[in-house]
């Protein structure tokens, strides 16, 4: 049984972002690795921004940014050193350069998004079930999950059965999610119970194989639904983390002209979501009301005021006939 997992699996030696989904409109022009220090701002691209910083990622293709994705659903794997890798059927693969913590990159991610739509926080959802002590959410779990294998007495079996079945009824929720609703709906969704798993009984043991297992199965599903979504972008980070607990890294702040000049906390224009319209609105009212007045003007020009006007054809003198 564990030959056969390992098979399934094919060993990797670094971090990973790969996107199973991405909408049709959204290209991708390089092959360069993304540093966890750019995950911020390729989310942020992603979703309509233009990024001005001098070490932003520059991999994307110029794409109507009003045509964004409206879900977002961003799988962050923390993994053990020389583990194998979860599969999955994506042909975008990117090297990750572990620069940076990317817990703070969604967070930069989120004040940009509540910047531009004061009502963004309430769809920037972080979800992490390593601590959750639930006994309620246990028993869903276990409902859910129905494998021998993992031992609920076990803080790292129980975490991979609180996290399996997060991850599941998020999928499962996805066909409620509205097509073309502003702001998107994004979900961070942390999974460390593999890591964890693998540092209680080793890279080799059937129980972190499997939970890999069980999770490609998950990812797998999760692209089969969103694939229906037109307006969605499922992404997938495979973070290598040594240890039994992650260490967080304490970065520099990235360096930016736009920062420096304004103070300003984030790499993206502000404008409100309604911009389009009054742009629209704007724009052909003054053509119009332009087109009105040189129509006039001419009709004035050219006017005949013996024959034209109606007050000199009102109060012109007739003779008197005898």
């Amino acid at each position: 049984m564990r030959v056969f997992l390992t098979a399934l699996l094919p060993l990797v030696a670094a971090s990973s972002v790969r996107f199973p989904v991405v909408q049709d409109d959204i290209k991708f022009n390089s092959v360069n690795s993304i540093k966890a220090s750019q995950v911020g701002d390729v989310l942020s691209a992603l979703n309509g921004y233009t990024v001005h910083s001098s070490d932003a990622w520059k991999g994307i293709r110029s794409y109507n940014p009003i045509r964004h994705p409206v879900f977002f659903l961003i799988a962050n794997f923390e993994m053990p050193q020389n583990f194998p890798e979860l599969t999955m059927n994506s042909n975008l693969h990117f090297d990750l350069e572990n620069d940076n913590n990317l817990d703070d990159e969604f967070n930069e991610f989120s004040t940009r998004s509540a910047n531009r739509w004061p009502d963004a926080a309430a769809k920037m959802i972080s979800i992490d079930v390593a601590g959750d002590k639930s006994q309620e959410r246990l028993k869903e779990a276990i409902g859910t999950l129905r494998d021998e294998n993992f031992d609920q007495s076990n803080d790292s079996d129980r975490a991979f059965m609180l996290e399996y079945t997060m991850f599941n009824n998020i999928i499962d929720e996805i066909p409620k999610y509205p097509m073309n609703e502003v702001p998107s709906t994004v979900y961070w969704i942390n999974l460390n119970s593999v890591r964890r798993l693998a540092a209680d009984y080793g890279t080799k043991h059937e129980k972190p194989l499997r939970a890999a297992q069980l999770l490609s199965e998950l990812v797998g599903k999760a692209t089969g639904r969103l694939e229906s979504h037109p307006r969605s972008l499922f992404m997938v980070i495979q973070e290598t983390v040594e240890g039994k607990t992650r260490s967080r890294r304490q970065a520099e702040a990235k360096p930016s002209a736009e920062k420096a000049a304004s103070g300003v906390a984030w790499n993206a224009y502000e404008y409100d979501s309604d911009f389009s319209t009054v742009f629209a609105m704007s724009l052909f009212t003054m053509l119009i009301i332009t087109l009105g007045v040189y129509a006039t003007s001419i009709g004035l020009w050219f006017m005949d005021p013996g024959r034209d006007s109606i007050i000199y054809r009102m109060t012109s003198q007739r003779m008197k006939m005898e």
